[in-house]
């Protein structure tokens, strides 16, 4: 065995050649060291994937906000109204309902495999329909050149084919054929997944800005071209499920008004029969004169509203019948007319009585033309027959 000499074995400093002399003997340990601390390197590189980040500022505001302008929270007092609600927005925005809907809108069910390879690179603006089967394989097939691609099921069977540029349509599924470079493969394989599954690539992460309504998304992705794209359908299908909020509140409130509506025609309807009954009674002549007159004009109030509401329903009456026929001129405003109260809104009389005149002189306009076309019709058999 080599013992290495130590300094005090020589007499003073170790020499330069001494350490190379060690380092020599040392080689294939420095070596070993170095290719090992490469190739972990180098593999290491190699397995990480590029992804691409993506950020959409979401602006949240209140439905019953008409300006739908920028808020600032502290400006709103210490309860801050908008809170819960951008809260709310964001478990929307994050929920598995709305990446499903992105997943159906681009047809992120069809992926390459493996799954995290961009997909933009060989096919865009892609539709796939829902009944479309899942875990079926597909195999995209270009030219040498990379013009022109085959859509091909896994046995080989041919689907569909286009060159690059133009609309691939295999009827369950259509996307435009991208131009492909000279490195990249020739063939590619793909493959159906569930849309819950193909949801699971699409993970949001949302922030709020301080003090605002804003909201900002971001997504990190591995397909450079779908990031925006999924962003944008994101917020379009959180758009729409606040659309859809928004409608059913508006259905709400619209059936309430409606139930109220009927309530109080009915507590009015009461209330004039009640009067009316009480008018025949013996305390109404006890009254004095100032309480009969007020309940003489309550009479004439109700009066009004029923004579208004007889008005709206011969209107109605009038307006299914125009909308019931081919013309105008087939309706008979004078059965319309007969029906008013003679106390009508007077506009209204004019108008239908205008509407009947001109109605009149059409039919003796549309009269004297069959007459004169039938004259014509007699003159030309008579000249043929000569």
């Amino acid at each position: 065995m080599t013992i290495d000499p130590g300094p005090e074995d020589y007499g003073g400093l170790p020499h330069i050649t001494e350490y190379f002399s060690i380092i020599t003997r040392r080689l294939w340990l420095l070596l070993a060291i170095f290719t090992v601390t490469t190739a972990s390197s180098i593999y290491g590189v190699s397995r990480e994937r590029t992804t691409y980040s993506s950020t959409l500022a979401i602006q949240v505001n209140d439905p019953e906000d008409q300006s739908g302008g920028l808020v600032s929270i502290s400006s709103m007092g210490s309860m801050g109204m908008f809170v819960d609600p951008i809260i709310s927005e964001i478990q929307v925005l994050t929920s598995a309902a709305i990446r499903e809907e992105v997943v159906d809108a681009l047809g992120l069910r069809l992926a390459r495999v493996p799954e995290d390879e961009p997909r933009s690179l060989i096919m865009r603006n892609m539709w796939l329909s829902p009944d479309a089967p899942d875990f079926e394989l597909y195999r995209l097939v270009y030219n040498a050149l990379g013009t022109h691609a085959q859509l091909n099921r896994a046995d080989g069977s041919l689907l569909a084919e286009a060159p690059a540029g133009n609309l691939l349509d295999a009827g369950f599924v259509r996307f435009v054929v991208m131009g492909i470079e000279d490195e990249l493969p020739r063939l590619f394989e793909l493959q159906t997944l569930p849309a819950r599954a193909a949801a699971e690539s699409i993970v949001f992460s949302a922030e709020q800005r301080p003090e605002t309504n804003i909201v900002d998304v971001t997504l990190i992705h591995y397909d450079p071209v779908l990031a925006p794209e999924i962003l944008n359908a994101a917020a379009q299908a959180l758009r729409n499920k606040g659309a859809e909020k928004v409608g059913e509140s508006a259905n709400a409130r619209v059936a309430f008004i409606e139930e109220q509506l009927a309530s109080t025609k009915a507590i009015l309807t009461e209330s004039r029969d009640s009067l009316r009954n009480f008018k025949t009674t013996k305390q109404f002549t006890t009254l004095s004169s100032r309480e009969q007159n007020l309940v003489n004009q309550m009479q004439r109030i109700y009066d009004l509203k029923e004579a208004q509401d007889r008005e709206k329903l011969v209107l109605e009456d009038l307006r299914d019948r125009i909308q019931g026929t081919t013309t105008i001129d087939d309706a008979d405003l004078g059965a319309v007319l007969a029906q008013l109260q003679p106390n009508t809104n007077q506009q209204v009389r004019s108008l239908i009585t205008s509407i009947e005149v001109e109605q009149a002189a059409l039919r003796v306009l549309l009269n004297e033309q069959r007459l004169a076309d039938r004259e014509r019709a007699c003159h030309g058999s008579e000249r043929g027959n000569r």
